[in-house]
């Protein structure tokens, strides 16, 4: 069986691992994710945080987006596009940011009065202390991930400066992930149990 077969296997059990979780759970390891991410020394120097919004049984980053703005950090997101793109969008956001259900169900910003989004691109402000809060399906003690299946963010960090710090539950991590050529390790893994 080939890395791609595999990880087709590996994500669908990985979901239905992550759904298992009861919500009265997931609401206390988010609460404790969040601050072991907000103890980062690599969170903390950010002038800019790239942070994804959360959907389904995904840690909550919620806390993250309010903690960065307490700080006075610039925030994006990113917005998933349909079948027409494999790239990324991005949106700044601002505190008091109103959201609507996207693509997938997915949250993206929502700017009342205005007609067309504020795209940007991260690699035109970021560098190389800022950080990029990644979603994952499973992570390995290598610190590579299992993403979604379409490859959003591996051509995103590949041309986006900064820390990568991969946002997950404990019990998401697995042995060992099997590896494409396009896979690149995260610098650090934060979950309810480790910064």
């Amino acid at each position: 069986m080939d890395a791609r077969e595999q990880k087709r296997l590996l994500r669908a059990a990985m979901r239905r691992r992550r759904d298992e979780i009861s919500p009265d759970v997931r609401v206390l390891w988010s609460a404790a994710l969040c601050r072991n991410v907000g103890v980062l020394p690599e969170f903390a120097q950010a002038a800019c945080v790239h942070v994804f919004c959360s959907f389904g049984s995904e840690p909550d980053t919620a806390p993250l987006i309010a903690a960065a703005f307490g700080a006075g950090k610039r925030v994006v997101v990113p917005i998933t596009p349909g079948r027409e793109s494999n790239e990324l969008r991005h949106v700044e956001i601002f505190p008091g940011q109103q959201y609507k259900p996207g693509i997938y169900n997915i949250p993206i910003p929502f700017f009342p009065g205005q007609e067309a989004y504020p795209f940007c691109e991260p690699s035109d402000f970021f560098t190389a202390t800022d950080c990029i809060l990644v979603p994952l399906l499973a992570f390995d003690w290598r610190r590579h991930r299992l993403g979604y299946g379409r490859g959003f963010y591996d051509r995103f960090l590949q041309k986006t400066p900064g820390y990568t710090i991969g946002l997950a539950f404990s019990t998401q991590e697995v042995g060992d992930l099997p590896i494409e050529n396009h896979d690149t390790a995260l610098d650090i893994i934060a979950t309810e149990k480790v910064p």
